[in-house]
């Protein structure tokens, strides 16, 4: 998610003193062993729904029937009580536009169960999926700009906060700081690997692995400013968003391809979810959903 529409670099940039502040010690970079590829995929567009308002994140719902959007309905930061969850199905048909609402500036999603987890500037929201009713507002103390979820089994929720550089911990009772980093600067999209999270990030534009026993960094990739989402293709290669438009690819070896750019268009590539060779991407501008094929 990108914070204030076309501001966003100058966010960052106001934020640089404070990213300083209470670093953990530095990680050590290490090198990724190399995975065979298939090589760049080409992309295709095969459906595009309007009628959403800054949607920010999709995400496929526990049975694989249909998709979570997130729609901030304003700004980022704007705590005026507009955002909400829709349903839609796999084809593009909106099922349900605002099955959950009262949030602020809904962005990212996990589920947990019966539980879905959204984060909401600076505090974690608790929905129940049987009912769409929110269960839990937890407060992230510290937080300035929570941005991904995501649920690790046998540890809890993690949620990244792209103003403080730092990884936050749900572990069914408290939320709090888990981890910071000067890797973490505008950290953004999370995905779970097994034992391992990768990790995207606005400032450097990083795809970042995070071994999540000993908390140790590994940069797999970069050159990708602005990234927004991350996800695993079958072959074991990546494919990453950058909220003003664009999407890559990146090789086991850390080659990174830029596959579409539709920065010009104004057509934003946010977060998104991957189900099998289809990309559902989020278009906060101009406010749409589309679906993606990746072929070989």
């Amino acid at each position: 998610m990108h914070k204030i529409n076309k501001t966003k670099s100058g966010w960052l940039a106001g934020l640089a003193a404070f990213l300083l502040i209470g670093c953990a010690p530095a990680t050590e970079t290490t090198v990724q062993e190399a995975k065979p590829t298939k090589g760049p995929p080409t992309l295709t567009t095969t459906w595009t729904t309007a009628g959403f308002e800054r949607p920010e994140s999709v995400l496929l719902s526990a049975d694989g029937n249909w998709l979570y959007v997130s729609n901030i309905l304003g700004e980022g930061t704007d705590r005026d009580g507009n955002g909400y969850i829709a349903r839609v199905s796999k084809d593009g048909e909106i099922l349900e536009a605002k099955w959950a609402t009262g949030m602020d500036a809904p962005k990212g999603m996990a589920l947990n169960g019966d539980r879905l987890y959204v984060s909401d500037i600076d505090k974690l929201i608790e929905i129940d999926t049987n009912s769409g009713a929110i269960l839990q507002t937890l407060p992230a103390e510290g937080a300035d700009f929570l941005n991904d979820v995501a649920y690790v089994p046998g540890l809890g929720v993690l949620v990244s906060d792209s103003g403080t550089r730092a990884l936050y911990l749900y572990d069914g009772e408290t939320l709090s700081v888990w981890m910071q980093d000067d890797l973490l600067r505008g950290i953004n999209g999370l995905h779970v690997d097994g034992d391992r999270m990768l990790i995207v990030t606005m400032s450097a534009g990083q795809l970042l692995s995070l071994d999540l026993a000993s908390r140790q960094l590994t940069v797999l990739a970069d050159g990708m400013e602005d990234a927004d989402g991350i996800k695993i293709l079958v072959d074991g290669s990546y494919i990453v968003s950058s909220w003003p438009g664009q999407i890559y690819h990146v090789s086991g070896d850390g080659e990174t391809t830029l596959l579409q750019d539709t920065a010009q268009a104004e057509i934003y590539m946010n977060d998104f979810e991957l189900e099998g060779s289809t990309l559902y991407m989020a278009n906060f501008e101009p406010g749409t959903v589309q679906a993606i094929s990746v072929d070989w």
